[in-house]
């Protein structure tokens, strides 16, 4: 049997069933797949389907996969040479991010004739290690804490939260634990994917383990406590700090409280954890608001969507990067090392970013 693709539209197919067509045949042969809407197969495209049910032909895996067109290995290697054109840097650049993927196989030309605005799925968009490397690098400055699923004996107190950040209040040397719930997180959608939750956690752990003791409080998801910290009056309580009186915001310089922190709220309300603020239960809306849970999804953006957080929030990002140098340092070594596996032309050999 001849391997046949439908390439019609449901509305096409759907007219051609309504029509009496000349010649009928029993599978997808090579007269039906030259002449589709001049003949139908039995069970498949004839009106009425009075014959043997026959499945409709399966798409290739590029048709399916999330609207996208994702190449065949060997369209992959035609097309890498128009990626390795682009300089390392540019290449490098490239792979940090994903944008404006293509959906079909003919648009392939608009990316060939600008690579760095269009992306082609397993060419140049982001490989999936570089997040996981990089919340790697994030909890290694954490304390290396453990992420673990909940258990009887690791429990996480709200009854919807994804994941929560638990540790001994008493204990300064604690650095703590993350406890997860892999099915919840799963079943909670693309918003809260799991590298985006267990950034969530890790920012809740850098800002207690990095900066000092934090507010107390066990950091999640949804819904949560807070054990409120009393900030001195010396920085007052439009404080941006999440732990001693040196932290962040002291360095605000001459930029306001406002220009700093309202793109924080805005980004992480409307862009990273959406949700509408004039809906939302109140107490869920307050707890979001708080600094902590403010900063902890701020750091998730910044680990998962950094392009995004850089251009939305550049004065917090600035300073939260003048404060974190090392931090910075090795997560641009580490997205180097990822990418630099993907690269390819004649000016790679001699190329490097340390």
């Amino acid at each position: 049997m001849v391997t046949y693709t439908e390439t019609r539209s449901a509305r096409a197919i759907a007219i051609d069933r309504s029509r009496t067509a000349r010649q009928v045949y029993s599978d997808f042969n090579q007269e039906y797949v030259g002449s589709p809407n001049r003949s139908d197969v039995d069970g498949y495209d004839t009106r009425g389907n009075k014959g043997v049910y026959v499945p409709p032909p399966k798409q290739k895996e590029e048709e399916k996969a999330v609207g996208e067109y994702v190449p065949t290995e060997q369209e992959k290697a035609e097309l890498l040479p128009y990626f390795y054109q682009l300089n390392p840097m540019e290449q490098h650049k490239d792979l940090l991010v994903t944008k404006n993927v293509i959906k079909r196989k003919s648009d392939v030309n608009k990316w060939k004739e600008n690579p760095k605005y269009y992306d082609v799925r397993s060419i140049d968009t982001q490989p999936e290690e570089l997040v996981e490397e990089r919340l790697n690098i994030v909890k290694e400055y954490a304390g290396n804490i453990p992420i673990i699923p909940e258990s009887r004996i690791n429990k996480i107190k709200s009854r919807t939260a994804l994941a929560g950040y638990a540790y001994q209040r008493v204990n300064p040397r604690d650095f703590g634990k993350i406890i997860i719930r892999p099915k919840k997180i799963k079943n909670s959608g693309a918003v809260f994917s799991h590298k985006k939750v267990i950034a969530h956690e890790l920012g809740h752990a850098y800002g207690r383990n990095v900066f000092g003791k934090g507010s107390g409080i066990v950091g999640n998801i949804n819904i949560g406590y807070d054990v409120w910290n009393k900030i001195p009056r010396s920085i007052g309580k439009k404080n941006l700090g999440f732990g001693k009186t040196n932290n962040l915001m002291v360095e605000l310089g001459r930029k306001s409280y406002k220009e700093v922190w309202k793109p924080v709220e805005e980004i992480t309300r409307k862009r990273l954890f959406p949700y509408d603020s004039s809906t939302a239960p109140r107490n869920f809306h307050q707890y979001r608001q708080q600094k902590e849970e403010l900063f902890a999804n701020w750091f998730s953006g910044f680990i998962t969507q950094k392009n995004v957080v850089k251009r939305k929030s550049s004065s917090f990002y600035n300073i939260f990067k003048n404060q974190n140098k090392a931090l910075f340092k090795n997560l641009r070594k580490s997205d180097y090392n990822v990418t630099r596996k993907y690269m390819g032309g004649n000016k790679l050999s001699n190329w490097g970013l340390f």
